[in-house]
């Protein structure tokens, strides 16, 4: 059994929370359902989670609450800090030792698909990350707004969870917030990596097992991208754009 942490404080503004009616994302609906209880029922309805602890403020209190969650916690000033809050809380109240983060902004997240992807993950794995090919995820989300990282061989994204040993994470917070700072770089992300891996990176001739095996190094641990993951745990909603996808998919059902 794993646990399940779900950061739930992100905010949108603008042209998209007016559209939505919230400034909160992980209560925007879609289908007349929340994100936030979009994530908690996958959750629940996966025989591999017990717990789940979410985060985020007043706002999303009541809604989870009433969604039936083990705790909710107050933010803390980052999304790792978030992350720990929720980790310092299940340290307590578990003995599992393995936690599944999740965001709070996929709109096609189901049970089967956290069960399918837990499955795949190595038994070894202390840091498992969900990749697909661009092409098996257009294949599954067709005109969808995406970013892909170009590595040897072919074009790939990343999920939207991480399961993760509670150990590793406490041990390796400073490069968790390091990651979490450059995440919006693609060059940034590699840099951590080192000079090595930018060169490749810039020339294309990154493999997803070079990265494996660099943050087996890095983090002293193993750590897994698993392939032909359920691309429904990539698509999530960070802009307007995404949003009105989402919209369009669930008035296509």
């Amino acid at each position: 059994m794993r646990d399940a942490i779900l950061p739930a404080g992100g905010t949108i503004s603008g042209e998209f929370a007016k559209e939505a009616g919230t400034q909160v994302k992980a209560l925007v609906k879609i289908g007349g359902i929340t994100l936030l209880e979009r994530a908690v029922r996958a959750l629940q309805r996966s025989e591999q989670i017990e717990k789940i602890v979410v985060i985020g403020d007043e706002s999303v209190r009541e809604e989870a609450n009433r969604l039936g969650v083990s705790e909710v916690l107050s933010p803390g000033e980052t999304a790792p800090d978030n992350i720990f809050r929720g980790l310092d809380w299940l340290q307590k109240h578990s003995k599992n030792p393995q936690v599944l983060v999740v965001t709070t902004d996929l709109p096609s997240i189901t049970g089967e698909m956290i069960t399918r992807f837990l499955e795949l993950c190595p038994p070894s794995a202390e840091v498992a990350l969900p990749i697909m090919t661009q092409t098996e995820y257009e294949a599954r989300f067709l005109n969808a707004p995406g970013e892909y990282v170009p590595l040897s061989g072919d074009f790939y994204t990343i999920g939207s969870v991480a399961l993760l040993d509670a150990d590793v994470l406490r041990r390796n917070r400073v490069h968790l917030e390091k990651v979490f700072e450059a995440r919006k770089s693609q060059l940034g992300l590699a840099r951590l990596l080192g000079v090595g891996f930018v060169i490749k990176f810039l020339l294309k001739k990154l493999t997803v097992q070079d990265i494996e095996a660099r943050c087996r190094k890095l983090l002293r641990c193993e750590g897994a991208a698993v392939p032909h993951s359920p691309s429904e745990l990539a698509l999530d909603i960070d802009t307007l754009e995404d949003y009105r996808y989402a919209l369009s998919l669930e008035a296509n059902t």
